[in-house]
């Protein structure tokens, strides 16, 4: 079931909207218009599945960007099987509600009224009014004591309705890819290019996307969960408290995805923000793919291809081979491409090696360069390898002493397995175990 929560601007919808899936999902300030596309979370309510939508805020504003997140709070109401209509119990006579009302009443959706902010008795008393939009009493609530809600989930349980969704249980994803990148290089514009529609809001400003939105997308016969983020800037740049949110939300999307997609623009190539994001990437593990957007802008396709390649040879020593795709969110050019290399680096970072083709490999490795001696000027005796894990592929070589080889003998390691393994763009870890003193007192 799918449950669309809607109003004019700073009503308290997301703050409703977070109280209900029971995560700050959605940012909340105490300005209008904080909220600009459709965020979906589902969660269990009393055994059933119940996917609730947070939408931008009806606004009559005229500007372009107003104009763009109405239409996605309206097309929300497509797919709804029942609506949440919020109002301000503190602004009852609000001459907008009405506007709102009567696009809610073409939709023909089952319309629950909501009177949030309702903090007293004597506010209650006064919800009569509410009458007049054609949607029977309002519900008095506060979400911001959270209030009422015990009341709403038996409203919205009365009014379940079993669809497709209602029986899958927990969401299973063969792949979730998070779009990152600075602000206005093109993530939200190359993931409604990947979906083929207008799923979210785009425009030439820079911060057009403050949540993290996750949208389900299906490949075939694979369901992919794609994450679009805020764009990230340099921290010293960042003074506003709603940036830094939707930053502090950005990074934390990264920790939960398998494949993170770093868009950048071939306007500016990689800064250093873009390295910055592209090593946290790595360091937590995750398949980096790098896609160059806008490339229908460039006349000398060769000269900016050898210039990313200098400036990941120097600053990205650390992945080699790093996929790099070079698209058009404009033309859709090269947009299906993501997918597909991302299936593909996927399928690399789940792999798993075999022990035995392991040390085959590594004794060859070790007869043609024996490890130098230790940071202490010993002999390291490496015995055998292992893979420990995948997602990041782990290898753990165990020592026969204490002495570890230095770290560049280290990365020679890694560069033999991934050349050998074809693991080429995707992050490796090794471990160097050294054995237990037997004598050590437990």
């Amino acid at each position: 079931m799918r449950v669309s929560i809607v109003g004019r601007a700073n009503v308290g919808k997301s703050t409703i909207f977070n109280r209900l899936v029971g995560k700050k999902k959605a940012i909340t300030r105490d300005i209008s218009g904080v909220t600009r596309d459709r965020i979906e979370d589902a969660v269990d309510i009393r055994g059933k599945k119940i996917s609730f939508v947070d939408t931008a805020g009806f606004d009559n504003s005229k500007d372009k960007m107003t104009k763009l997140m109405v239409e996605q709070s309206l097309k929300s109401l497509e797919d709804a099987d029942l609506v949440l209509f919020i109002v301000d119990a503190k602004d009852l006579e609000n001459p907008f509600d009405k506007e709102v009302a009567k696009a809610l009443r073409k939709s023909e959706k089952k319309i629950i009224l909501i009177a949030n902010k309702c903090d007293n008795f004597e506010m209650a008393s006064n919800l009569d009014i509410l009458t007049r939009h054609g949607f029977g009493e309002a519900m008095p609530m506060s979400a911001e004591h959270n209030i009422g809600f015990q009341e709403l989930f038996d409203i919205i349980m009365d009014n379940y309705v079993e669809n497709e969704e209602s029986d899958e249980g927990d969401e299973k994803y063969d792949l979730k890819m998070t779009f990152l990148g600075r602000p206005n290089v093109g993530k939200s514009s190359l993931i409604n290019a990947i979906l083929r529609e207008k799923r979210l809001v785009t425009s030439d400003v820079a911060g057009t996307t403050r949540d993290a939105i996750s949208l389900d997308f299906m490949y075939g016969d694979k369901k992919v969960k794609i994450v679009d983020t805020a764009g990230l800037r340099k921290k010293a740049r960042v003074v506003d408290d709603l940036e830094k949110a939707s930053g502090v939300m950005s990074n934390n999307e990264v920790r939960f995805s398998e494949v993170v997609v770093l868009v950048t623009s071939s306007e500016t190539l990689l800064e250093k923000q873009d390295l910055t994001l592209a090593r946290k990437v790595i360091e937590e593990g995750r398949v980096l793919i790098i896609v160059v957007n806008k490339f229908d802008l460039v006349t000398n396709h060769n000269k900016l291809r050898n210039d990313l390649n200098d400036t990941l040879a120097s600053s990205l020593s650390q992945l080699e081979d790093v996929t790099v795709l070079y698209t058009s969110a404009l033309k859709e050019k090269n947009v299906d491409d993501i997918i597909f290399k991302s299936f593909e680096a996927y399928e690399k970072w789940n792999k798993r090696v075999s022990t035995g083709k392991l040390n085959q490999f590594f004794e060859g490795v070790i007869e043609r360069n024996p490890p130098p001696l230790s940071q202490n000027k010993r002999v390291v005796k490496l015995k055998y390898i292992t893979q420990s894990k995948t997602r990041p592929p782990t290898f753990t070589i165990f020592s026969g002493n204490k002495e570890k080889p230095p770290e560049s003998y280290q990365r020679y390691l890694l560069k033999a397995i991934r050349e050998t393994f074809d693991f080429k763009g995707i992050p490796l870890r090794l471990n160097i175990k050294a054995p237990k003193n037997p004598y050590t007192k437990k």
